[in-house]
């Protein structure tokens, strides 16, 4: 049979349009027929991370101004992606937070540290799913692919998906079992299918008594760790760690922002860096 690809687009639309054209050229390029299915939320909640934890991490600032990243679109209409987009499928969900708070036993987000965390990887699984019941069944197509709407794919690297059960792209989690990621995964859907069917596992993890939601794990890479258990010894599984990435929105200077208590965190900030810096020459030295 000739390899036919589903690509599953799910999660929060994010900034999809400034991803997609860069996935369907590679996809193009690979040269494997493929039909996309997409699921996505109507609500799109723009970034609000701190710019000096997220983006200068382990790197100097050098400004007065505060920075943020750009907005997303607010609201997504199904309507207006398929005027833009000729999917195979489209959906779009209004998520109700206060009926999946509830039905995973996520408690609120004045008890719960991981509460948005743990939103978040729900309803990662739960528009999973309904791609997984567009083509479950179908004999259409060999090889699926799981994409977040924001995931980059590396094109030299992802066509080798095809060459093995499961292929684990982008950020991997390191685990007792094994390297673990969430963001982009795919393979054979006779072989490795069952891990777009995970709701079931989520759903135990979260309603047994030893649920504990702010666990070392982060609730979306367990679910997938805990479904992929007791099939790794059985499959054939590449990992390619730091292959592809997620394209953050633009950050842009708030130049009426400029205050005291800013330019001292700026400060603070780029002393704790310039202390790490010195550590690490230091180390190097030792050697």
């Amino acid at each position: 049979m000739t390899n036919k690809l589903a690509v599953l687009i799910s999660g929060s639309y994010r900034n999809f349009d400034a991803v997609w054209p860069l996935n369907e050229s590679s996809l193009k390029k690979c040269g494997i027929p493929y039909e996309v299915y997409m699921h996505t939320w109507s609500a799109n909640p723009s970034l609000s991370g701190d710019i000096l934890q997220t983006e200068f991490r382990n790197r100097f600032y050098f400004s007065l101004f505060p920075r943020k990243y750009s907005k997303f679109l607010g609201q997504i209409n199904q309507y207006e992606i398929k005027k833009k987009y000729n999917f195979r499928f489209i959906q779009v969900d209004d998520f109700d937070e206060k009926v999946n708070a509830k039905k995973f036993n996520l408690a609120t987000a004045e008890t719960n540290t991981r509460y948005q965390l743990d939103l978040n990887s729900c309803g990662m699984y739960l528009g999973i799913n309904v791609l997984r019941q567009q083509i479950i069944g179908t004999q259409e197509f060999t090889h699926f692919l799981r994409l977040r709407p924001d995931f980059i794919l590396d094109d030299t690297v992802f066509p080798e998906m095809f060459l093995s059960d499961l292929s684990f792209f982008g950020q991997l989690l390191d685990t007792e079992e094994g390297l673990i990621g969430d963001q982009c995964f795919g393979g054979k859907i006779a072989t490795s299918g069952f891990l777009l069917n995970a709701n079931e596992t989520l759903e135990e993890i979260t309603n047994t008594q030893s649920w504990i939601n702010n666990e070392r794990f982060v609730l979306a890479e367990n679910v997938m760790r805990i479904r992929l258990k007791p099939f790794r010894e059985n499959l054939n599984i590449n990992y390619f760690s730091g292959s592809g990435k997620i394209q953050r929105p633009d950050v842009v200077i708030i130049f009426n922002k400029m205050s005291f208590v800013f330019i001292w965190r700026v400060l603070s900030h780029n002393w704790s860096v310039l202390f790490i810096k010195l550590n690490q020459i230091a180390r190097l030295l030792k050697k």
